[in-house]
């Protein structure tokens, strides 16, 4: 707890601001610093425009298009994990997504430049769990997305396991964050 307070009085923080940087801080800055000095190991994932067709009557980007910015964004993780996406036809595999937990904290409206830094933050037998963080041009977070998405067999309609190299990468990541 001293390590907040210190970090409050070195960059000499208003009470508002101290709450909401405290937050911020203790949930993982936009850098990916953490409590305790951890670094969680993200990535940008995918960097987007909010277009005019993009919004609804009141203004700001629909929920279709976050979802769709995390979807693309997911991709590129798993890719950067090792997946490669000739073997949704080669090998008949690929993602499910099963479960999707989205919060709004911003609106993006018309011309709002944003990007999305993603993260793995657990392994299962057959899926991953993943954080998809949505910032706008000023940094500040738009929208945070956690998603289970589950190795799949495309013909059969099934769970597979995890291949060995996506499940060693994404054991690598989670373990330099805890280091």
């Amino acid at each position: 707890m001293i390590r907040i307070f210190d970090w409050i009085v070195k960059y000499k923080i208003s009470k508002v601001k101290s709450l909401l940087a405290v937050a911020q801080w203790l949930m993982g800055s936009i850098a990916g610093d953490g409590p305790l000095g951890r670094k969680a190991i993200q990535m940008r994932t995918y960097s987007g425009v909010v277009y005019p067709a993009q919004t609804d009557a009141m203004g700001h980007m629909t929920v279709q298009y976050y979802i769709a910015a995390f979807d693309q964004a997911m991709w590129h993780l798993v890719h950067a994990l090792g997946y490669r996406p000739e073997w949704q036809m080669d090998r008949r595999e690929g993602w499910a997504d099963v479960r999707h937990d989205v919060t709004f904290t911003k609106e993006l409206r018309v011309g709002s430049l944003f990007w999305v830094e993603s993260s793995v933050v657990a392994i299962g037998r057959t899926s991953l769990s993943t954080r998809h963080r949505l910032f706008d041009a000023h940094r500040e977070l738009s929208s945070t997305d956690e998603v289970k998405s589950v190795y799949f067999d495309l013909n059969e309609r099934k769970a597979l396991s995890l291949p060995e190299p996506i499940r060693k990468s994404a054991n690598d990541r989670l373990a330099n964050a805890r280091d």
